[in-house]
Formats: C-alpha cells, sequence, structure tokens
C-alpha cells in the first residue's frame, strides 16, 4: 500500500487548495490557512503561530499514526515556498515511510494577485505581501536527495 506525504508550493491564489480537491479528494488534509481565518473568513494574525503550531502536531499526528499496511495520502497545504520551510516536513514523511511529492502551482505573481482579489469569503493577502513572496520562492528540485521522491507541476 502506499503512503504519500503532498507538500504545496505556491503563492497565494496560485489555487493550491483548488487543486488538492480536484487531485486528492479522500486526502487527509491540512493547512494553517484553516486555523488564521475566522469563521468569517478574515485573517486574524492572532492565531497565525497556534495556526502552525498546530497544524505541525496534526502532521506529525497523522504521519505516526499511519500503519505499514494502511494505505493513506495527507497533504500539507501550505505556500511553503523555501527549502527551509520543506525541509522538516520531507524529513518527518520520509521518517515514517511516506513518499514525498512536491505539488509545485507554477502560476505568475500577476495571476495570483489577480485570483485572490477575486477570492469570496476571504480576506485577500496584500499585492505587497504575493510580490514579497514571490521572491523567497525556491524552485522545488526532485533530484536533491534532501527534496521530494517526485515534483508534480501544476500550470
Amino acid at each position: 500500500m502506499t503512503k504519500s506525504l503532498i507538500i504545496t508550493i505556491g503563492l497565494p491564489g496560485s489555487g493550491k487548495s483548488t487543486a488538492i480537491k480536484k487531485c486528492f479528494p479522500k486526502a487527509v488534509v491540512i493547512s494553517p490557512d484553516h486555523i488564521s481565518y475566522d469563521d468569517d473568513g478574515h485573517f486574524d494574525v492572532t492565531r497565525l503561530s497556534r495556526a502552525w503550531k498546530e497544524s505541525y502536531a496534526r502532521l506529525f499526528s497523522e504521519l505516526s499514526w499511519t500503519y505499514d499496511e494502511q494505505a493513506k495520502t495527507i497533504v500539507f497545504d501550505a505556500t511553503n515556498l523555501t527549502p527551509v520551510s520543506r525541509g522538516p516536513l520531507i524529513a518527518a514523511g520520509r521518517h515514517f515511510g511516506f513518499e514525498v511529492f512536491a505539488l509545485h502551482l507554477k502560476v505568475s505573481s500577476e495571476e495570483t494577485k489577480r485570483r485572490n482579489a477575486a477570492r469570496s469569503g476571504k480576506d485577500p493577502v496584500p499585492d505587497s505581501v504575493i510580490d514579497i513572496m514571490a521572491t523567497q520562492l525556491v524552485e522545488p528540485n526532485a533530484y536533491d536527495p534532501n527534496e521530494f521522491d517526485t515534483v508534480i507541476p501544476v500550470r
């Protein structure tokens, strides 16, 4: 049985959550965004630290409670822009015997800004923040042994 950890990589508004719903409808999805926004869809900075702590705790719980013969797909849905932010996720997945995939949303910052502005039910990320994040994005590398087993590009 296959145990897969999918780590999303992409700017806000690139379509990460939408791609997950289409490609992995039965996966366990863990996202700091689910905790960082209040019930009305407004970003709450006071929830951010808790959101990341709870997301990492849930990820480690899901990884560790998966038996060897059990098929399971777990998706960690966040921007995951750099090898430093992805490294602990990759290491944890491998430690528990998961294949680790990158779901890389290759969308321009201009397109993500357009999509982000059109979001409904959720506060948009400011364009200036997307610009900064775009400069931080490091492309994933399936050939680096410290990175992913497979990179799945999505345009």
